[in-house]
């Protein structure tokens, strides 16, 4: 018994020792150390066991730590590869996409110039690789001395330079999609904002919190936080879809509303407009040599244009009346309205009334067709006096006094539209029924007439003469021939004059 206490006593200065060296390690060491002593001094265990136990603890946490130690210069190591690939592989892409020129060229240059001014070429990472240095030295002594105090500080030093080198990895790879990023929440605001101003809509909560996210996003890349600020342009973006998502429903209840009102003005519009008729671009001969304002015979080349399909009736004329865009309301002289030709009406009616409504109402932009273009749609191909030969009978079109009996008697006032069949082009009435006024003012010939088909607007138009054509219910057949021409001022309204529209 007295030399186990004396055992003790001899021991009890290295056993101080020993607790000094294990000052600071981890607390289940200190629990382990105190509960052996507590033991031993209880009797249980003895002072030569408890000492061979602290030294096998010892021995446990230097391995511990050394495999802590290797496991973090693998990960430095593995981080310093990737980012030396991942640069190696930047400057191979970016060189192919200058050569070939595609669509990934500005996207790598991006991420090349972000990597090189805050990765590659900052000081911090000179800093970093110091300190990776001073960590190694550190964990050297550290197992040469068999120090904790050096260990310690090694691994603290080694740690911080692993989560250093993390977040450069990090922020390389955020770099790669950070102008996509920006540019993609750009691109979902602009959609949105599309939707928004076509609806006028009040802004969803998500358009606050995509503002947000894109001032955090600035704010991030101003302090060179790539990381933080990929997120946030990524964030940002979804909240410009989730708004424009959040008004789905509102939109598809509006665009049936809008569907309904637009059905109701197209069919408004189309009692306006009438059928209009698509007419190629071509060239044709203009005039004869039968009067003198119908020569000289030239050649004209004619834009492709739309003109009506018919005469404009008392029925467009009076929608016009109807939605107050025309203040004049043409007398139909007992002949009746609906679908016969609107008479009664002046050059000056049609464009200052009728054709400013209907371009209004529409969006469009019509107007009477140029001399050259009504003969040139009127002939639809044909070189004759008339598009079906040099002859007309009165069951071809409707005209008046009829020559050599070829009906029982004369006709008077005109007729509905489509009465007579069309021709190649799909133009009725293009001979008879009304004159139909065009744009061009009157020249005694064609001596200087454009050649492209435009009006010709000197000549009597100081006096506001324009030009007619087509013959009428009033006229004799020969009035009626293609190249027919007739004048007449823009005020002069006549229960034989009417138009049709171009376009």
């Amino acid at each position: 018994m007295n030399n186990e206490i004396n055992a003790g006593k001899d021991n009890k200065g290295s056993v101080s020792l020993l607790l000094f060296k294990v000052k600071k390690r981890t607390i289940p060491i200190v629990i382990f150390i105190a509960t052996l002593g507590a033991f031993a001094l209880s009797g249980n265990v003895s002072l030569e066991r408890f000492w061979r136990d602290i030294k096998q603890l010892d021995e446990t946490f230097f391995l511990q730590q050394q495999v802590l130690i290797v496991k973090l210069q693998d990960e430095i190591q593995n981080y310093q590869k990737r980012l030396d690939k991942g640069q190696r592989n930047l400057n191979s892409d970016l060189l192919t996409a200058q050569r070939n020129h595609t669509n990934k060229l500005k996207y790598l240059e991006y991420w090349k110039h972000l990597t090189d001014d805050y990765i590659f070429d900052n000081i911090d990472l000179a800093k970093l690789e110091s300190k990776l240095s001073q960590g190694n030295k550190l964990v050297r002594r550290a197992q040469q001395e068999h120090t904790p105090k050096h260990i310690e500080q090694g691994i603290t030093q080694l740690t911080q330079v692993r989560n250093a080198y993390k977040q450069l990895w990090a922020q390389f790879k955020a770099t790669q999609h950070l102008l996509r990023a920006e540019e993609e929440s750009y691109s979902a605001f602009k959609q949105w904002n599309k939707r928004k101003r076509a609806y006028k809509f009040d802004n969803p909560w998500q358009v606050n919190a995509a503002v947000k996210k894109e001032e955090q996003a600035k704010l991030s890349f101003q302090e060179r936080d790539f990381v933080s600020a990929l997120n946030h342009w990524q964030v940002a973006k979804e909240q410009w879809q989730g708004a424009y998502r959040t008004m789905s429903e509102q939109v598809a209840s509006i665009d049936i509303q809008r569907a309904r009102e637009k059905a109701v003005r197209d069919k408004e519009i189309k009692q306006a407009v009438g059928e209009m008729v698509s007419i190629p671009s071509g060239s044709f001969l203009m005039g004869s040599n039968e009067t003198i304002d119908e020569h000289p015979i030239h050649r004209v080349t004619i834009n492709a244009f739309k003109i009506s399909q018919t005469e404009v009736t008392f029925t467009q004329w009076d929608e016009c009346v109807k939605k107050k865009g025309c203040t004049y309301q043409p007398s139909d002289s007992g002949w009746g309205r609906g679908n016969r030709p609107v008479t009664n009406i002046s050059f000056n009616d049609i464009t200052q009334q009728f054709i400013p409504w209907l371009n209004k109402v529409t969006g469009n932009t019509y107007r009477l067709p140029t001399e050259a273009e009504w003969e040139y749609a009127a002939r639809a191909g044909s070189q004759l006096e008339y598009i079906w030969g040099n002859g007309i009978h009165c069951s071809q079109a409707r005209y008046g006094r009829v020559e050599r009996g070829e009906c029982s008697k004369s006709r008077d006032g005109s007729v509905s539209v489509k009465s007579f069949s069309a021709n190649s082009y799909g133009l009725y009435d293009m001979h008879g029924n009304v004159w139909e006024w065009t744009q061009d003012c009157f020249h005694s010939n064609y001596q200087g007439a454009p050649s492209n088909g435009s009006a010709w607007k000197n000549g009597d138009c100081p006096i506001n003469v324009h030009v007619l054509r087509g013959g009428s219910w009033l006229n004799e057949g020969s009035y009626l021939r293609l190249a027919n021409r007739a004048k007449d001022t823009a005020f002069k309204r006549h229960y034989s004059y009417g138009f049709r529209l171009a376009q």
